[in-house]
């Protein structure tokens, strides 16, 4: 039925694709069906058909933050439409980006039409419906500070929500299931070019000094315990439970930042995942805190 639905839309459909070893750590990982879909009509059909045929489904953006074990036996959707309108108000600038469109692309597109407000999102790779979807932030800033509205494909159809409406959580907010993000809205505020662009090149220079980005990884891989746990970041909870430069095959805890796994060369998902469980397990022996996962794993 899916080869059938994408062959009468010209879609093109790839089968037992290797998502992974292009994405995040590079480790294979190969998805039943993958396809990139950029018409509001044939999304709202597909996820019809998803939903009917009971597929397993995933939204798949950049595959930044994503790791698959081996195999997934479902359908990868990459949203690539990469439009950005702009709207005056009185108090600020409402931007309407396509969920296509790449962070890096957008920071630049800020800093060059002077519109403030999306700094802390310098230097985070992926593209803007993932970065939506995940609520993303740092700097003690995140998607929900500027997100107003978002525009939602389901299998009934295009959905608006804005942004007090839609359940924010700690990196994550809630979907509903089969959709896809087709474009954010975000109010931002005029400011000088230049102390935007330096704002934004601290913030750059800080997580290049930070982060080992010269392996693959998928970023920061837990998140931060709440603060009824404890005031320690993920990081310092690892590097206390002794785990710093700890490795399993080609997998490693980062010494430069222990909340990344990093590929060294060589590393399956399998030793990400063997290293990702030990690292819970001697984070709750020695602290009793139980980590979750940031990344997402299929």
């Amino acid at each position: 039925m899916l080869e059938k639905f994408c062959l009468s839309k010209g879609i093109k459909l790839k089968k037992d694709y290797d998502f992974g070893s292009l994405h995040g750590y590079k480790t294979k990982g190969v998805v039943k069906y993958y396809l990139e879909i950029s018409s509001k009509t044939d999304i709202i059909d597909l996820l019809k058909l998803a939903r009917e045929q009971n597929f397993k489904m995933v939204a798949c953006g950049e595959g930044s933050n994503i790791l698959i074990k081996d195999y997934f036996d479902g359908l990868f959707v990459k949203w690539i439409d990469e439009k950005i309108d702009v709207s005056n108000k009185k108090k600020f600038i409402l931007l309407k980006v396509s969920a296509g469109v790449k962070k890096s692309y957008l920071s630049d597109y800020c800093i060059q039409n002077s519109l403030s407000g999306l700094e802390f999102w310098a230097g985070i790779p992926g593209l803007v419906g993932g970065g939506t979807a995940m609520n993303a932030g740092a700097y003690c800033m995140q998607g929900q500070d500027c997100i107003v509205q978002v525009q939602i494909a389901t299998p009934d159809g295009l959905i608006k929500k804005i942004g007090e409406d839609l359940k924010w959580d700690y990196r994550k907010i809630k979907l509903p299931e089969y959709s896809v993000i087709i474009s954010t809205m975000f109010a931002l505020e005029k400011d000088k070019e230049d102390q935007i662009r330096k704002r934004c090149d601290e913030y750059i220079k800080d997580r290049e000094g930070k982060h080992p980005l010269e392996f693959p990884s998928c970023g920061s891989v837990f998140k931060n315990p709440s603060a009824k746990e404890t005031d320690k970041g993920a990081w310092w909870l690892i590097r206390e439970a002794g785990l710093s430069g700890f490795s399993i095959g080609g997998a490693k805890v980062s010494e430069k930042h222990t909340n990344f796994i990093i590929n060294t060369g060589g590393a399956t998902s399998s030793d990400v995942l063997n290293l990702i469980a030990e690292i819970k397990k001697r984070v709750k022996a020695k602290f009793n805190i139980q980590l979750e996962e940031e990344i997402r794993i299929f």
